[in-house]
Protein backbone atom coordinates (compact mmCIF):
# COMPACT_ATOMS: atom_id res chain seq x y z
CA UNK A 1 0.00 0.00 0.00
CA UNK A 2 2.34 2.64 0.80
CA UNK A 3 4.46 1.93 -2.49
CA UNK A 4 1.48 1.91 -4.44
CA UNK A 5 0.94 5.43 -3.01
CA UNK A 6 4.09 6.85 -3.73
CA UNK A 7 4.39 5.77 -7.11
CA UNK A 8 1.03 7.79 -7.54
CA UNK A 9 2.06 10.95 -5.63
CA UNK A 10 4.90 10.73 -7.57
CA UNK A 11 3.23 10.09 -10.92
CA UNK A 12 0.24 12.55 -10.20
CA UNK A 13 3.19 15.73 -8.69
CA UNK A 14 5.61 15.20 -12.15
CA UNK A 15 2.17 15.37 -14.46
CA UNK A 16 0.62 18.13 -12.86
CA UNK A 17 4.16 20.01 -12.65
CA UNK A 18 4.25 19.63 -16.09
CA UNK A 19 0.48 20.95 -17.04
CA UNK A 20 0.95 23.83 -14.62
CA UNK A 21 3.66 24.87 -16.69
CA UNK A 22 2.19 24.51 -20.04
CA UNK A 23 -0.83 26.19 -18.47
CA UNK A 24 0.98 29.49 -17.50
CA UNK A 25 2.75 29.34 -21.23
CA UNK A 26 -1.35 29.96 -22.38
CA UNK A 27 -1.36 32.64 -19.62
CA UNK A 28 2.07 34.23 -20.17
CA UNK A 29 1.68 34.96 -23.59
CA UNK A 30 -2.51 35.92 -23.36
CA UNK A 31 -3.03 37.47 -20.67
CA UNK A 32 -0.37 40.80 -20.59
CA UNK A 33 -2.03 41.65 -24.17
CA UNK A 34 -5.45 39.92 -24.50
CA UNK A 35 -7.48 43.05 -23.18
CA UNK A 36 -4.99 45.02 -25.24
CA UNK A 37 -5.79 43.13 -28.31
CA UNK A 38 -9.56 43.60 -27.53
CA UNK A 39 -9.38 47.08 -27.08
CA UNK A 40 -7.70 47.40 -30.70
CA UNK A 41 -10.83 46.02 -32.03
CA UNK A 42 -12.15 49.15 -31.07
CA UNK A 43 -13.92 48.07 -27.94
CA UNK A 44 -14.00 50.64 -25.36
CA UNK A 45 -12.32 50.93 -22.01
CA UNK A 46 -15.98 50.95 -20.29
CA UNK A 47 -16.70 47.83 -22.14
CA UNK A 48 -13.54 45.90 -21.22
CA UNK A 49 -14.55 46.62 -17.52
CA UNK A 50 -17.83 44.92 -18.04
CA UNK A 51 -16.16 41.81 -19.46
CA UNK A 52 -13.88 41.29 -16.60
CA UNK A 53 -17.33 41.47 -14.65
CA UNK A 54 -18.91 38.64 -16.68
CA UNK A 55 -15.44 36.92 -16.33
CA UNK A 56 -15.66 37.01 -12.56
CA UNK A 57 -19.42 35.80 -13.14
CA UNK A 58 -18.37 32.63 -14.72
CA UNK A 59 -15.00 32.21 -12.91
CA UNK A 60 -17.47 31.72 -9.76
CA UNK A 61 -19.41 29.26 -11.57
CA UNK A 62 -16.48 27.43 -13.02
CA UNK A 63 -15.22 26.84 -9.42
CA UNK A 64 -17.95 25.85 -7.35
CA UNK A 65 -19.52 23.61 -10.14
CA UNK A 66 -16.33 21.73 -11.54
CA UNK A 67 -15.47 21.03 -7.64
CA UNK A 68 -18.38 20.33 -6.48
CA UNK A 69 -19.12 17.78 -9.83
CA UNK A 70 -15.65 15.92 -8.82
CA UNK A 71 -16.34 15.42 -5.46
CA UNK A 72 -19.60 13.84 -6.26
CA UNK A 73 -18.23 11.89 -9.05
CA UNK A 74 -14.59 11.28 -7.37
CA UNK A 75 -13.83 11.40 -11.19
CA UNK A 76 -11.00 14.68 -11.45
CA UNK A 77 -8.98 13.98 -14.60
CA UNK A 78 -11.57 13.84 -17.09
CA UNK A 79 -12.92 16.92 -16.02
CA UNK A 80 -9.34 18.24 -16.45
CA UNK A 81 -8.68 17.38 -19.53
CA UNK A 82 -11.93 18.21 -20.79
CA UNK A 83 -11.87 21.79 -19.38
CA UNK A 84 -8.43 22.27 -20.37
CA UNK A 85 -9.39 21.21 -24.44
CA UNK A 86 -12.44 23.43 -24.11
CA UNK A 87 -10.36 26.48 -23.32
CA UNK A 88 -8.08 25.89 -26.26
CA UNK A 89 -10.61 25.57 -28.66
CA UNK A 90 -11.89 28.81 -27.34
CA UNK A 91 -8.15 30.71 -27.00
CA UNK A 92 -8.53 30.21 -30.87
CA UNK A 93 -11.78 31.42 -31.08
CA UNK A 94 -11.18 35.23 -30.32
CA UNK A 95 -8.83 35.31 -33.79
CA UNK A 96 -12.48 35.05 -35.08
CA UNK A 97 -14.04 37.74 -32.92
CA UNK A 98 -14.91 41.10 -34.34
CA UNK A 99 -18.00 42.63 -32.07
CA UNK A 100 -18.37 43.15 -28.45
CA UNK A 101 -21.02 40.39 -27.75
CA UNK A 102 -18.38 37.90 -29.48
CA UNK A 103 -15.73 39.24 -26.54
CA UNK A 104 -18.11 38.69 -23.87
CA UNK A 105 -19.23 35.05 -25.40
CA UNK A 106 -15.54 34.42 -25.09
CA UNK A 107 -14.82 35.80 -21.28
CA UNK A 108 -17.79 33.62 -20.05
CA UNK A 109 -16.28 30.55 -21.52
CA UNK A 110 -12.70 31.62 -21.14
CA UNK A 111 -12.75 31.96 -17.31
CA UNK A 112 -15.67 29.02 -16.53
CA UNK A 113 -12.96 26.75 -18.11
CA UNK A 114 -9.98 28.61 -16.15
CA UNK A 115 -11.26 28.31 -12.63
CA UNK A 116 -12.96 24.55 -13.53
CA UNK A 117 -9.05 23.07 -14.27
CA UNK A 118 -7.64 25.78 -11.48
CA UNK A 119 -9.55 24.03 -8.89
CA UNK A 120 -9.49 20.74 -10.00
CA UNK A 121 -5.71 20.72 -10.60
CA UNK A 122 -5.30 22.00 -7.00
CA UNK A 123 -7.34 19.64 -5.52
CA UNK A 124 -5.79 15.92 -6.69
CA UNK A 125 -2.06 17.68 -6.02
CA UNK A 126 -2.68 18.91 -2.57
CA UNK A 127 -4.29 16.01 -1.52
CA UNK A 128 -0.93 13.85 -2.01
CA UNK A 129 1.28 16.04 0.64
CA UNK A 130 0.76 15.79 4.15
CA UNK A 131 -0.34 18.34 6.34
CA UNK A 132 3.38 19.03 7.64
CA UNK A 133 4.32 19.41 4.22
CA UNK A 134 1.68 20.93 2.11
CA UNK A 135 3.27 24.37 1.92
CA UNK A 136 6.30 23.51 0.66
CA UNK A 137 4.97 20.66 -1.52
CA UNK A 138 2.12 22.69 -3.43
CA UNK A 139 4.82 25.76 -3.39
CA UNK A 140 7.03 23.36 -5.51
CA UNK A 141 4.65 22.25 -7.83
CA UNK A 142 3.00 25.80 -8.27
CA UNK A 143 6.74 26.74 -9.27
CA UNK A 144 6.02 25.65 -12.63
CA UNK A 145 3.51 28.06 -13.21
CA UNK A 146 6.16 30.60 -11.96
CA UNK A 147 8.21 29.39 -14.51
CA UNK A 148 6.09 29.08 -17.32
CA UNK A 149 4.44 32.10 -17.43
CA UNK A 150 7.94 34.11 -17.10
CA UNK A 151 9.21 31.97 -20.04
CA UNK A 152 5.98 33.17 -21.94
CA UNK A 153 6.35 36.73 -20.83
CA UNK A 154 9.97 37.26 -21.76
CA UNK A 155 9.22 35.55 -25.28
CA UNK A 156 6.12 37.94 -25.49
CA UNK A 157 8.61 40.42 -27.74
CA UNK A 158 10.14 38.23 -29.86
CA UNK A 159 6.68 35.74 -30.83
CA UNK A 160 4.32 39.70 -31.16
CA UNK A 161 7.53 41.36 -32.90
CA UNK A 162 7.85 38.14 -35.24
CA UNK A 163 4.44 37.31 -35.93
CA UNK A 164 2.05 40.22 -34.52
CA UNK A 165 -0.49 39.97 -31.87
CA UNK A 166 -2.94 37.78 -33.03
CA UNK A 167 -0.25 35.04 -32.58
CA UNK A 168 -0.54 35.40 -28.83
CA UNK A 169 -3.87 32.99 -29.44
CA UNK A 170 -2.29 30.28 -31.53
CA UNK A 171 0.57 30.03 -28.74
CA UNK A 172 -1.83 29.95 -26.12
CA UNK A 173 -4.27 27.32 -27.88
CA UNK A 174 -0.97 25.02 -28.69
CA UNK A 175 -0.04 25.08 -25.44
CA UNK A 176 -3.04 23.92 -23.57
CA UNK A 177 -3.60 21.31 -25.96
CA UNK A 178 -0.41 19.65 -25.05
CA UNK A 179 -1.59 20.07 -21.25
CA UNK A 180 -4.37 18.57 -22.32
CA UNK A 181 -2.39 15.84 -23.88
CA UNK A 182 -0.06 15.04 -20.89
CA UNK A 183 -3.48 15.14 -18.47
CA UNK A 184 -4.42 12.01 -20.14
CA UNK A 185 -2.08 10.38 -18.67
CA UNK A 186 -3.16 11.13 -14.56
CA UNK A 187 -4.42 8.33 -12.91
CA UNK A 188 -8.45 8.52 -12.89
CA UNK A 189 -8.65 8.37 -8.76
CA UNK A 190 -6.47 7.64 -5.67
CA UNK A 191 -5.74 4.23 -5.17
CA UNK A 192 -8.67 2.16 -3.68
CA UNK A 193 -6.83 1.67 -0.16
CA UNK A 194 -6.57 5.66 0.02
CA UNK A 195 -9.84 5.85 -0.54
CA UNK A 196 -11.27 3.60 1.70
CA UNK A 197 -9.39 5.13 4.50
CA UNK A 198 -10.69 8.53 3.67
CA UNK A 199 -14.30 7.10 4.08
CA UNK A 200 -14.03 5.41 8.01
CA UNK A 201 -14.86 8.65 9.06
CA UNK A 202 -18.88 8.61 10.25
CA UNK A 203 -19.08 11.93 10.49
CA UNK A 204 -19.47 14.15 7.73
CA UNK A 205 -20.34 18.14 8.41
CA UNK A 206 -21.74 19.83 5.29
CA UNK A 207 -20.14 22.52 3.85
CA UNK A 208 -21.39 25.46 5.62
CA UNK A 209 -20.27 23.66 9.28
CA UNK A 210 -16.97 22.88 8.09
CA UNK A 211 -16.47 26.90 6.98
CA UNK A 212 -17.49 27.72 9.95
CA UNK A 213 -15.70 25.09 12.42
CA UNK A 214 -12.62 24.79 10.80
CA UNK A 215 -12.35 29.10 10.61
CA UNK A 216 -11.81 29.02 6.73
CA UNK A 217 -14.76 32.12 6.98
CA UNK A 218 -12.09 34.37 7.69
CA UNK A 219 -10.01 33.17 4.77
CA UNK A 220 -13.05 33.58 2.45
CA UNK A 221 -13.74 36.43 3.75
CA UNK A 222 -10.18 38.23 3.53
CA UNK A 223 -9.67 36.77 0.02
CA UNK A 224 -13.05 38.46 -1.21
CA UNK A 225 -12.35 41.80 0.19
CA UNK A 226 -8.68 41.43 -1.41
CA UNK A 227 -10.04 40.51 -5.04
CA UNK A 228 -12.64 43.67 -4.76
CA UNK A 229 -9.75 46.29 -4.42
CA UNK A 230 -7.45 44.09 -7.08
CA UNK A 231 -10.03 43.71 -9.83
CA UNK A 232 -10.93 47.52 -9.95
CA UNK A 233 -7.61 48.07 -11.54
CA UNK A 234 -6.55 45.27 -12.62
CA UNK A 235 -8.62 45.03 -16.37
CA UNK A 236 -6.74 48.42 -17.08
CA UNK A 237 -3.45 48.04 -15.64
CA UNK A 238 -1.56 46.87 -18.54
CA UNK A 239 -3.58 49.22 -21.26
CA UNK A 240 -3.06 52.12 -18.00
CA UNK A 241 1.56 51.46 -18.52
CA UNK A 242 1.08 51.59 -22.19
CA UNK A 243 -0.56 54.20 -22.46
CA UNK A 244 0.86 56.54 -19.45
CA UNK A 245 4.34 55.15 -20.06
CA UNK A 246 4.47 54.89 -23.45
CA UNK A 247 6.09 51.03 -23.34
CA UNK A 248 6.07 48.81 -25.71
CA UNK A 249 4.68 45.20 -25.81
CA UNK A 250 7.97 43.86 -24.97
CA UNK A 251 8.23 45.96 -22.12
CA UNK A 252 4.92 44.80 -20.94
CA UNK A 253 6.06 40.83 -20.97
CA UNK A 254 9.23 41.89 -19.15
CA UNK A 255 7.61 43.62 -16.20
CA UNK A 256 5.37 40.59 -16.34
CA UNK A 257 8.21 38.36 -16.58
CA UNK A 258 9.72 39.97 -13.43
CA UNK A 259 6.66 40.05 -11.38
CA UNK A 260 6.24 36.32 -12.14
CA UNK A 261 10.04 35.28 -11.42
CA UNK A 262 9.18 36.80 -7.67
CA UNK A 263 6.39 34.13 -7.18
CA UNK A 264 9.14 31.57 -7.08
CA UNK A 265 11.23 32.68 -3.58
CA UNK A 266 7.81 33.15 -2.43
CA UNK A 267 6.29 29.87 -3.25
CA UNK A 268 9.59 27.67 -1.88
CA UNK A 269 10.59 29.81 0.92
CA UNK A 270 7.43 31.24 2.03
CA UNK A 271 5.41 28.04 1.45
CA UNK A 272 8.04 25.99 3.89
CA UNK A 273 8.04 28.99 6.10
CA UNK A 274 3.90 28.22 6.52
CA UNK A 275 4.96 24.72 7.09
CA UNK A 276 6.99 25.90 9.99
CA UNK A 277 5.16 28.99 11.64
CA UNK A 278 1.13 28.17 10.47
CA UNK A 279 -0.19 30.15 7.74
CA UNK A 280 -1.47 33.23 9.11
CA UNK A 281 1.47 35.23 9.32
CA UNK A 282 2.06 34.32 5.57
CA UNK A 283 -1.22 34.85 4.44
CA UNK A 284 -1.21 38.29 5.97
CA UNK A 285 2.27 39.41 4.59
CA UNK A 286 0.84 38.24 0.78
CA UNK A 287 -2.11 40.48 1.32
CA UNK A 288 -0.34 43.51 2.69
CA UNK A 289 2.29 43.09 -0.72
CA UNK A 290 -0.56 43.38 -2.98
CA UNK A 291 -1.91 46.60 -1.29
CA UNK A 292 1.47 47.48 -1.87
CA UNK A 293 1.57 46.83 -5.03
CA UNK A 294 -1.53 49.26 -5.85
CA UNK A 295 -0.21 51.89 -4.06
CA UNK A 296 3.33 52.07 -6.11
CA UNK A 297 0.96 51.70 -8.95
CA UNK A 298 -0.72 54.94 -8.16
CA UNK A 299 2.44 56.60 -6.95
CA UNK A 300 4.58 55.89 -10.42
CA UNK A 301 4.94 58.70 -12.78
CA UNK A 302 7.26 56.60 -14.59
CA UNK A 303 8.91 53.37 -15.00
CA UNK A 304 11.17 53.81 -11.78
CA UNK A 305 8.09 53.16 -9.59
CA UNK A 306 6.71 50.15 -11.63
CA UNK A 307 9.70 48.05 -11.37
CA UNK A 308 8.88 47.36 -8.27
CA UNK A 309 5.35 46.99 -8.82
CA UNK A 310 5.14 43.32 -10.33
CA UNK A 311 7.75 41.91 -7.78
CA UNK A 312 5.25 42.66 -4.90
CA UNK A 313 2.33 40.86 -6.97
CA UNK A 314 4.83 37.90 -7.43
CA UNK A 315 5.12 37.89 -3.51
CA UNK A 316 0.95 38.28 -3.07
CA UNK A 317 0.83 34.55 -4.67
CA UNK A 318 0.93 33.21 -1.43
CA UNK A 319 -2.55 34.18 -0.79
CA UNK A 320 -3.35 31.39 -2.99
CA UNK A 321 -0.52 29.09 -2.78
CA UNK A 322 -0.87 28.83 1.42
CA UNK A 323 -4.29 29.65 0.73
CA UNK A 324 -5.09 26.37 -0.73
CA UNK A 325 -2.66 24.72 1.84
CA UNK A 326 -4.73 25.89 4.39
CA UNK A 327 -7.82 24.54 2.65
CA UNK A 328 -6.11 21.59 2.19
CA UNK A 329 -5.13 21.39 6.13
CA UNK A 330 -8.87 21.65 7.02
CA UNK A 331 -11.12 19.76 4.56
CA UNK A 332 -12.80 16.78 5.36
CA UNK A 333 -12.76 13.77 3.03
CA UNK A 334 -15.18 14.21 -0.23
CA UNK A 335 -15.55 18.44 0.27
CA UNK A 336 -11.70 19.88 -0.95
CA UNK A 337 -13.18 20.17 -4.35
CA UNK A 338 -16.25 21.89 -2.89
CA UNK A 339 -13.88 24.02 -0.45
CA UNK A 340 -11.62 24.85 -3.11
CA UNK A 341 -14.38 25.82 -5.56
CA UNK A 342 -15.93 28.73 -2.83
CA UNK A 343 -12.28 29.76 -2.52
CA UNK A 344 -12.06 30.32 -6.07
CA UNK A 345 -16.11 31.68 -5.97
CA UNK A 346 -14.62 34.52 -3.27
CA UNK A 347 -12.30 35.82 -5.91
CA UNK A 348 -15.01 35.52 -8.37
CA UNK A 349 -17.21 37.59 -6.87
CA UNK A 350 -14.58 40.26 -5.88
CA UNK A 351 -14.28 40.43 -9.85
CA UNK A 352 -17.50 41.47 -10.20
CA UNK A 353 -17.55 43.92 -7.56
CA UNK A 354 -14.72 45.78 -8.42
CA UNK A 355 -14.65 46.19 -12.14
Amino acid sequence: MIRTMQVYQKRTFILSWVCSFLINVAWGVTFPLKNIYIHDQAISLVQIGTLSTAGAVAFCLGGILLGHLSDRAGNRRTLIIASLAGHSVITLAYLRAQVYVHFLLLSLMDWLLIAGYMVLMDAKVTSIFPADKRGSGYGSYRISGSLGFAIAGFALGMITGNFGIRSIFIVGAIALSLAALIAVFLQEDEPKQAVEAESVDAFKPSIRQTIIASGLIWLFLANFISHIGDQVGWPFKYIYIKEVMGVTAGTIGLLSTIGVMFEIPAMLGLGRLSDKYGRRPILLFGYLAITASWLLLYLASDLTLILFVNPLVGLSIVRYSVGVSLISDRAPGGQLGTLLGLFALTSGLGGIIGP
